[in-house]
C-alpha cells in the first residue's frame, strides 16, 4: 500500500515538474515574442523617421537669367573730381570730366541725373536678381568715390557678361524726346567685343521701348566714352530719356513708368541670354 502511495506521489511530481517547465518555455517565447515585436516596431519608426528627416526636397526652377553676370553703373553720382584720358594712351587734351554736379537735371522735377539713373538701377538690381541673375552694383548709394576708368575695370575684373550703363539724355532744347542705346565703337577696343556689344544694344532698345513707348532714337556707335574705351567685356549705355524734355521728365519719375522701365530692359536682357544659350 505503501508502495502504492510512494508511486502516485512521484508521478503527481512528475506531472507538476513537466508543467512547470513547459509554462516557463512558453512564456520565455511570449516574452522573445514581444522583444522581437517591439525591435521591429521601434527599427521602424526609426527608419520612418530617417526617411522623413532626409527627405530630397525639389529642386527649385532656375530663373530665366540664372548663370547670367551683369554690372549695373548708375550714371554720375562720382563723389570726386576727375579728368581722365578717353582712352588708353589718349594725349592730355582727350580727356573726359567728371564730378558731383555733371549729369542732366530734370526741367520739371529737378531732379539730377545722378539721382534717377540709382532710382532705376535699384529696381533693376531687384528684378534681375529674382530671375536668378548675379547683379553687381557700381553704386547703391548717393555717390562712389569710383572714377569712370575704375567702373569700367570693375566690370573687366569681374568678368562680367555685360557691364550695363545708365544714363538720360538732356539738351537745351526741350522738345526733343525719346531713348536711345550707345555701344563702343572698335576704335580702341576688340572687335568681337565691340560687335557683341551693338547686337545687345539693337536688343534692348527694341524691348525698352516696346515697354515704355518713347520715341526710338534708335542705337548709337561711340568712340569718345571712357567707359566703353576701358571695357574688356560687352557694355552698352542707355540713355532712358530726356530730362530737359517735360513729359518725359515728368514719366521717368512716375513709379508705374518706372516699372515700364525696367520690365524693358529686363525683357531685353531675357532675349539677349536666352539667344546666347
Amino acid at each position: 500500500m505503501k508502495r502504492i502511495i510512494s508511486f502516485s506521489l512521484l508521478i503527481v511530481f512528475l506531472i507538476s515538474f513537466a508543467g512547470c517547465g513547459k509554462s516557463s518555455e512558453n512564456t520565455e517565447s511570449t516574452e522573445q515574442s514581444k522583444a522581437t515585436s517591439q525591435s521591429v516596431t521601434a527599427t521602424t519608426h526609426n527608419t520612418e523617421k530617417t526617411t522623413e528627416n532626409s527627405t530630397i526636397k525639389p529642386t527649385e526652377k532656375k530663373g530665366k537669367l540664372s548663370g547670367f553676370k551683369v554690372l549695373l553703373d548708375a550714371g554720375h553720382g562720382c563723389s570726386g573730381n576727375y579728368v581722365e584720358p578717353k582712352y588708353k594712351g589718349a594725349s592730355d587734351s582727350e580727356v573726359t570730366y567728371e564730378n558731383s554736379s555733371t549729369g542732366s537735371t530734370g526741367v520739371v522735377t529737378k531732379k539730377r541725373e545722378g539721382d534717377l539713373t540709382l532710382e532705376i538701377a535699384l529696381k533693376l538690381q531687384k528684378k534681375l536678381q529674382n530671375l536668378g541673375a548675379d547683379v553687381l552694383m557700381i553704386r547703391t548709394k548717393k555717390t562712389t568715390p569710383m572714377s569712370l576708368v575704375q567702373r569700367a575695370e570693375y566690370g573687366n575684373k569681374h568678368k562680367v557678361d555685360l557691364a550695363f550703363r545708365i544714363h538720360a539724355d538732356g539738351l537745351d532744347d526741350q522738345s526733343v524726346n525719346g531713348a536711345s542705346t550707345l555701344y563702343p565703337s572698335a576704335e580702341h577696343i576688340n572687335n568681337k567685343i565691340a560687335e557683341k556689344s551693338k547686337n545687345i544694344a539693337s536688343i534692348i532698345q527694341r524691348e525698352y521701348i516696346k515697354s515704355t513707348g518713347l520715341a526710338d532714337r534708335g542705337t548709337v556707335e561711340r568712340n569718345d566714352l571712357v567707359g566703353f574705351n576701358f571695357t574688356t567685356v560687352p557694355c552698352i549705355l542707355l540713355e532712358l530719356g530726356f530730362m530737359t524734355n517735360p513729359e518725359e521728365d515728368r514719366k521717368m519719375s512716375d513709379k508705374k513708368f518706372q516699372e515700364k522701365m525696367v520690365d524693358g530692359i529686363t525683357n531685353g536682357m531675357i532675349a539677349y541670354y536666352t539667344n546666347k544659350h
